[in-house]
């Protein structure tokens, strides 16, 4: 849905009461007047399907106890948290971001796995577990048809895009985006607390797949 520059006369007092409640929602006027026209039209915006998808996707992360959703409203991302069962209990944090539209090659947005540690020996244990998530994706996703996964992984940090295969129909999407990060961080773990190997994590995987979960 594209924009352009259009020219209207306000009243000053709608101006100032438009700039309060912007300043309120963290908007900005142009934003907010465009959600405010486009919900009097009827029209679905882009901003307005990400609300919708994220609201969806914190009330059901919400009934899960090991991962904790934060919504900020009217933003292109939002992030997620859990933690390790380890020294200090280091942070894993997801940031999930939706593009307004979909890119040239059809993704949607992107998933960002982030770990807070000081721990060398924990980041290179996080970066064989992402190594190893990788080469499984792409093994049993591309025979699926969900090819050319786009990953990057530096620093404990792993960045996936995401491309869902029903498209992002509001509550099916958040659904199927909140079983993915939950699968991703279930076995995550149990591979980092030495609790699983990579022959365990694959096993687990493929079960989860047989399952319609990760098909993303």
């Amino acid at each position: 849905m594209a924009k352009n520059l259009y020219s209207l006369l306000l009243d000053d007092e709608v101006v100032r009461a438009l700039d309060l409640l912007a300043v309120r929602r963290g908007m900005s006027r142009s934003a907010l007047a465009n959600a405010a026209l486009a919900e009097f039209c009827a029209v679905l915006t882009p901003e307005e399907r990400i609300n919708r998808i994220f609201k969806s996707l914190d009330a059901y992360m919400g009934e899960k106890p090991d991962i904790i959703p934060f919504l900020v409203e009217n933003r292109p991302t939002m992030t997620l948290k859990s933690s390790l069962e380890y020294k200090y209990r280091p942070t894993i944090r997801y940031e999930v971001e939706l593009y307004r539209t979909p890119d040239q090659s059809g993704d949607v947005g992107e998933l960002s796995v982030v770990f807070r540690t000081q721990s060398a020996a924990l980041v290179e244990a996080i970066t064989r577990f992402f190594t190893l998530w990788c080469k499984l994706e792409n093994a049993y996703l591309t025979p699926l048809g969900r090819e050319n996964i786009t990953y990057t992984i530096a620093g404990g940090k792993l960045t996936r895009r995401l491309r869902p295969a029903e498209g992002l129909e509001g509550e099916n999407f958040s659904k199927i985006l909140g079983d993915y990060i939950t699968l991703l961080d279930r076995l995550m773990k149990s591979y980092l607390m030495g609790e699983a190997d990579a022959a365990r994590i694959e096993f687990e995987y493929r079960a989860a797949l047989r399952r319609g979960v990760g098909l993303l």
